[in-house]
């Protein structure tokens, strides 16, 4: 069976799920053999309407950095039709669709924001997105990316990672780790707080290390 990796990204209103929901989900399916970003899904929820609001908080913390993307999700946001709900039921069909057939797995550098969100607006449970050979539903573990590249680095440096909130510090201490001498190519997107541009940027740079890991001696 041919590899498919989802990658998924969440942008938020503020932190509480039950008072804030999402503003938008991003996400990127790779082919994690040649690194290559196959399909991309992106959808703005309309939070507001939900019946959640903005946080003040968050705002002055994050989206006011940043406004001209603070702007468009505003506005974006105000002419969709979907609610969060609506926005995961969409992403789960297509996942589904997009990997059907394949030995898929779905990742996160942020298991504890963007999965809790997916699993509170989720209805289904989410551990069952991809199939079998055979087209049925089969368990498989998300992959938290972080966790992965902090353990590669406790392994091999002997180094326990404190600091949790940088996945780039982590990601270049999994690679010296490794002994990885290359240097991850160029890629299209960077993180910009577009969830597309973020799922792809951290796709790819997976993708990369664990080819470059599986190549080691």
């Amino acid at each position: 069976m041919e590899q498919r990796a989802v990658g998924i990204d969440f942008e938020c209103p503020g932190g509480v799920l039950s008072k804030n929901g999402f503003a938008q989900l991003g996400a990127t399916i790779h082919d994690p053999v040649t690194n290559v970003k196959l399909y991309e899904f992106k959808m703005y929820a309309n939070f507001i309407a939900d019946g959640y609001d903005w946080d003040q908080e968050c705002v002055e913390r994050h989206w006011e950095k940043h406004p001209a993307l603070y702007r468009k999700t505003q506005k974006e946001c105000a002419a969709s039709t979907a609610s969060c709900r609506e926005v995961v039921r969409m992403f789960i069909e297509w996942v589904k669709l997009s990997t059907w057939g394949h030995n898929a797995y779905l990742a996160s550098d942020n298991c504890g924001y963007d999965i809790a969100i997916l699993r509170y607006f989720a209805d289904e449970d989410v551990g069952y997105l991809f199939t079998d050979e055979h087209g049925k539903p089969t368990y498989k573990a998300i992959q938290d990316i972080s966790s992965i590249y902090r353990g590669i680095a406790i392994k091999g440096l002997g180094r326990f990672l404190l600091d949790s909130t940088s996945d780039y510090s982590s990601k270049e201490s999994a690679m010296e780790a490794l002994g990885l001498r290359e240097i991850v190519p160029p890629c299209s997107a960077e993180h910009d707080h577009d969830p597309v541009n973020d799922s792809h940027r951290m796709m790819h740079d997976f993708c990369f290390i664990m080819n470059a890991a599986n190549r080691l001696p």
